[in-house]
């Protein structure tokens, strides 16, 4: 059992907190590319910081405090000038470096003399999605994991801000038995509730697929192997791999999903979910009249927020999404899961196993060492490729939901709803022909 100040030493992740300390040495999603084609600011806050990510007139982004030192007023509706943004307020001018490089209104060369600056992050864009690196210099590599670099394919993002502390998102993740219970069982659960017809009992479907669950750590965190027989009876394997610390990629064989967490502050989290569409060379020459080159080719990556779940009675017409059933259940445990209170069993394995993780990648900043998976030197052939889902490595047990599959985000992808539009099968688009 957790104690209580074990508790806070893993979930905390403010300025000055052992947490915040090692997160800072990663970088985290902080916008959609997609999010800054019609606007020159956007708020962000990120572990206990909040900062306004700008695009300057020069194209470039910067990530800077979000108050101008003259008056304190809110360089959200700063103006893009040069390689700055300057205060709507009184003119104030800051460089991405957060340097106030023009004082309208003060005497010659008051820029220079007084050296007043705010907050500045380096920030990087990858595969439509824009990075932020807020630990101590000389900063880290940008990590291109495998979606992220890959070209010549559509994409899409899709968001959610939830109301709870980013470790239960990470947990529950991680966590072995609820795909069984929450995804399946309640799932059943709440298709009655909600007037639609259950399937039938899965109980035994259940019994005869499921051989075993194993976690075992890698070079990039962990994964989690999931072995089950297919109703034709041969046996099959799923790898989830785990991306130290915020990470994860699931998904379907021709739609594979990195999950991404970026802590907002200790009881807020933004989870990203960047599906990549991985298809068939017929399905592309058809579509390419269609929806043309710039989404297809994943030039333009679409993005689309949406709200999380109401909190209190649950709302069955909502939860039958896997998104949604999971953002509901890590909210009942509270803003802060309090795991001093809990009674961890035999499944919980692998969610121990990340425990034991977080401690001693926290052990690593004491003794001067980098952590895990912050790379200093090139990447073999310029990306690091996670494990995907083979063809055959999904489980007919796989819920689905309005037509689409109910797992990762499908049921809100942009870029699936074109497809649906133009009347063609998605199961054409996430499994292939045949």
């Amino acid at each position: 059992m957790m104690t209580p100040e074990d508790n806070e030493l893993l979930t905390r992740v403010g300025p000055g907190t052992k947490m915040g300390e090692l997160l800072r040495r990663y970088w985290h999603p902080i916008a959609a590319s997609d999010e800054m084609t019609s606007r020159p600011t956007k708020a962000v806050r990120i572990l206990g910081e909040t900062l306004v990510l700008f695009r300057d007139a020069l194209g470039n982004f910067g990530l800077i405090g979000d108050r101008c030192p003259h008056r304190r007023a809110s360089l959200l509706f700063g103006m893009p000038d040069g390689d700055g943004l300057r205060c709507a307020y009184h003119g104030w001018r800051f460089d991405r470096a957060g340097q106030c490089t023009d004082m309208p209104g003060e005497p010659p060369r008051a820029a220079e003399k007084r050296r007043v600056s705010i907050a500045s992050y380096p920030v990087e864009e990858l595969g439509g999605l824009i990075f932020a690196y807020l630990g101590p210099g000389p900063a880290p590599r940008l990590p291109r994991w495998g979606l992220l670099a890959e070209s010549g394919l559509p994409r899409d993002i899709v968001t959610i801000d939830v109301p709870c502390n980013w470790l239960q998102i990470m947990e529950n993740s991680i966590d072995r038995l609820h795909f069984e219970w929450l995804h399946i069982r309640f799932h059943n659960f709440a298709l009655a509730q909600s007037g639609q017809e259950p399937r039938a009992d899965p109980s035994r479907e259940i019994a005869s697929q499921r051989l075993a669950d194993t976690y075992e750590e890698t070079e990039y965190g962990f994964a989690k192997r999931t072995s089950f027989r297919r109703p034709d009876g041969l046996e099959r394997s799923a790898i989830l791999p785990f991306v130290f610390p915020t990470g994860g990629q699931t998904g379907l064989p021709r739609a594979p999903c990195l999950q991404l967490r970026t802590p907002i502050d200790d009881e807020n989290t933004r989870q990203y979910f960047y599906t990549l569409y991985d298809l068939e060379i017929e399905m592309k020459a058809r579509l390419r009249s269609q929806l043309g080159d710039e989404i297809l080719d994943g030039q333009r990556v679409q993005h689309l927020q949406i709200p999380p779940p109401p909190p209190g009675e649950p709302d069955y017409s909502l939860l039958l999404s896997n998104v949604y059933q999971d953002v509901s259940i890590v909210m009942s445990q509270g803003r802060i899961h309090d795991r001093s209170q809990e009674q961890p069993g035999s499944s919980d394995k692998g969610v121990m196993l990340y425990r034991s993780l977080l401690r001693r990648e926290l052990a690593k900043l004491s003794d001067g060492k980098d952590p895990i998976n912050v790379f200093r030197g090139p990447f073999p052939n310029d990306r690091i490729e996670l494990p995907r889902r083979s063809k055959d490595g999904v489980s007919s047990l796989y819920p689905r939901a309005a037509g689409r599959p109910s797992g990762n985000v499908q049921l809100w992808s942009p870029f699936l709803s074109q497809i649906e539009r133009l009347g063609i099968d998605l199961n054409e688009v996430l499994f292939g022909a045949g």
